[in-house]
């Protein structure tokens, strides 16, 4: 009966936490399918519908003439995008890594940063060198976490609305637990020093 108050007391933090991550498999979702269609506008050289899927403010921010010069001069130097592939998010951006072929005998490795709106428009476009971060090499020590029982997670996941830390390289694994007591709160008294927290040492 314990467990079952528990569950009932921790359910609208796992219905929070179930709905973050349908948004962000939605979000990264439609980040995908409108980095598709920029790149079948963008290899077709079709610039003008590429200019259609961005926001007002980008449209204003790069008229047609400018965006046309822009991306022809792109295309001519690094040629179609043969391949892309979604790596992670950055602050608003879902980071893409794009295999770019000029010639058979010519790719290149590019960054394509995509930022989309509420209405699923381009509201950011970005092009940088790919630059490979080196996999840490999995050791084999025996870890276990500092605690026992159940703690709280309050940041923890792969995604950006789940765990903030992922934005960080140095970061990315990092997961931050709490202890509550039943009221929910993570410290007694004012919470004005570290030995109020239940969590401290």
């Amino acid at each position: 009966m314990c467990r079952i108050n528990k569950l009932i007391k921790n359910l609208p933090i796992t219905l929070a936490i179930i709905m973050t991550s349908i948004l962000a498999a939605a979000e990264q979702g439609a980040l995908i399918q409108k980095s598709e269609k920029f790149i079948e506008h963008f290899n077709q050289r079709d610039y003008k519908s590429v200019h259609k899927m961005f926001s007002d403010e980008m449209k204003q921010a790069l008229p047609l003439s400018q965006l046309e010069e822009v991306l022809s001069q792109f295309s001519r130097e690094y040629g179609v995008i043969t391949e892309k592939e979604f790596v992670r998010y950055e602050s608003s951006y879902g980071i893409f890594k794009a295999e770019f072929l000029k010639n058979k005998s010519s790719k290149e490795y590019l960054t394509l940063k995509v930022s989309l709106n509420a209405k699923s428009e381009i509201n950011g476009l970005f092009f940088a060198p790919w630059v490979d971060h080196p996999v840490l090499l999995r050791n084999k020590s025996k870890l276990i976490l500092p605690f026992e029982d159940e703690w709280f997670v309050f940041w923890g996941g792969d995604t950006k609305e789940e765990n903030y830390h992922v934005e960080s390289n140095a970061q990315k694994g990092a997961f931050d637990f709490l202890i509550k007591d039943q009221e929910g709160k993570s410290f007694r008294n004012e919470g004005k020093i570290n030995e109020d927290y239940y969590a401290f040492g």
